[in-house]
Order: C-alpha cells, then structure tokens, then sequence
C-alpha cells in the first residue's frame, strides 16, 4: 500500500504540472499577440504635427485588405540619394521612429516610415504575414515614385529586425534587393525570444507569430549592418552572433556596443555613427 500511495502522490504531481503547463502554453498562445504588439495611440492631431517637422510630410499608403497605413515621409535632398525606410520595434510610435530617422539621415537622404497595424491610426491587427506584405507594399510604393529599392536601405530595430530581414529576402528572390540593411538587435526567431525568458519550459512553439529570421537572412543580396548591446538581457547578442554566422562573411558587419542593453542603444553615439560610416559606404 505505502509504495501505491507514493505513486498516487507522484502521478499527482505529474498532472498539476501538466496542467500548469498548459495553462502556460495556453497563456502564450492567447496574450502573445498583445506581449508582441503592445500598439501605441498617437493622435491624428499629433500624427499631424509630426508631418510639420522640417522636411516631413504626413501621408496614407492603402495596402491589401482595404488597410490603409498611416506614416511619414522625408523626400530626399537628391535624386540619387538613398532612401531610408524604417521598421521599429514593438513599443515604438511614430515620433520615435521619426527621432530616429532624424538621428542618423544628416546626409539629405530621403526617410519614411509607417506605423504598424493597430498602431498610430494604421488600420488592421497586427500580424507576421500583414507586416511583411506591407513592408514591400511600401517598397513598391516608393518604386512607383521613382525609387527603387536598390536606393533603398531598410533599417530595423528588435520586432522590426525580422520584418526587415524577411523583406529584404523576399526582394533579393525578385531580384530586386535593397541597397543595403540595417539590423538593431536582431533576434534569431520572435520564438526563441519568448524562449529565452522562460528556459526551463518549452514555451516557444505556442507563439503565433513566429519572425524566424534564420530562415531567410541567408537569401539577403545586400550588405548588412547589424548593432547590439552586450548587455542586452531581452534579445542577447548571441542572437545577433548566431544570425551573423549565417551571411557570408563580407557581407555582414556586426558591432556589439559594450555596456548597452535593449533600450538603450540610442543614448550611445556609436550607434549613429556606425550606421552613418555604413550608409557613406552605400
């Protein structure tokens, strides 16, 4: 009897464990989506007074599905100069994309930037598919205005690195790639980020919105640049490293700021002016 009561006991354990894993993964599955893209609500009125910035414009681009995004435009100061386009991370909101644009395009460089799905007044829900298919709708619209992509260097910070990534691959296959790509920790899969932060668990299968950039950053036909802070708890370097391992290795350029975390990038100047020494050799 003792020995059938431990196993009772051990069976037990067995099933609330289970069960509270379940609930984990059932958790994941249903708030990752709001854990991803948090959205952020600027106003029209404050959208508005973002395209009166000198040089800026505000302007609407309609993609698949009736959506229309909502975003911002800096023409560029010549006719060959390269284009900007930037894809921020998951908290990040017009103004501080345009801050950013403004930060590291000092050399007449045309810039724009739309907001995501759900965020700033872009309609539709976020989502990878709708991401990527809107990043080349905003490809091909600046091509349907005279630029193509290869003035195009595509500029992407922590949620924005795989859009970019998987962007940047799908123009190459067209044979149609970027002038050049710009990477802001990198994350090798929005999986294994989630991954990460619970190791003990496997936990990263039930995100649905997977940004495996593994996959496709190989494909990329263009130079890329790619910062990360060393000290960065939420997507370690090591993604950026394990990412970098698969380019060829002229044609990536990996810089690990040391000291720096996730959020703090910007408050270094190394990292504008790495990005500024990458974009003059474009």
């Amino acid at each position: 009897m003792p020995k059938r009561s431990g196993l009772q006991k051990m069976l037990y354990v067995v099933v609330a464990a289970l069960v509270l894993y379940g609930v984990i993964v059932a958790l994941v599955f249903a708030v990752g989506p709001s854990i991803l893209f948090p959205r952020t609500r600027l106003s029209a009125d404050d959208v508005a007074e973002l395209g009166r910035a000198p040089g800026w414009t505000t302007t609407r681009l309609a993609v698949a599905d009736g959506v229309e995004l909502v975003g911002l435009v800096r023409a560029s100061a010549r006719a060959d100069a390269p284009w900007l386009v930037f894809f921020g991370g998951n908290a990040f909101s017009l103004a501080t994309s345009q801050h950013i644009l403004d930060e590291i395009g000092t050399a007449g460089e045309g810039a724009a930037v739309f907001a995501y799905r759900g965020y700033d007044g872009s309609g539709g829900e976020p989502s990878e598919p709708a991401l990527i298919a809107d990043a080349l709708a905003v490809v091909a619209s600046l091509e349907s205005q005279g630029v193509p992509p290869g003035r195009i260097i595509l500029v992407g910070q922590s949620v924005g690195t795989g859009v970019v990534i998987q962007a940047a691959a799908a123009l190459s296959a067209r044979d149609r790639p970027p002038r050049g790509v710009v990477l802001l920790s990198p994350y090798t899969s929005i999986r294994q980020v989630f991954q990460d932060q619970v190791p003990v668990l496997p936990i990263g299968w039930a995100v649905r919105d997977p940004l495996d950039s593994t996959a496709s950053i190989a494909a990329i036909r263009a130079p890329i640049l790619m910062i990360h802070g060393d000290g960065d708890r939420l997507i370690g370097p090591d993604h950026s490293a394990a990412l970098a391992a698969l380019v060829e290795p002229g044609a990536v350029q990996r810089v690990v700021l040391a000291g720096r975390a996730h959020n703090d990038l910007w408050r270094d100047p190394a990292t504008a002016s790495t990005i500024r020494a990458f974009l003059d050799q474009r």
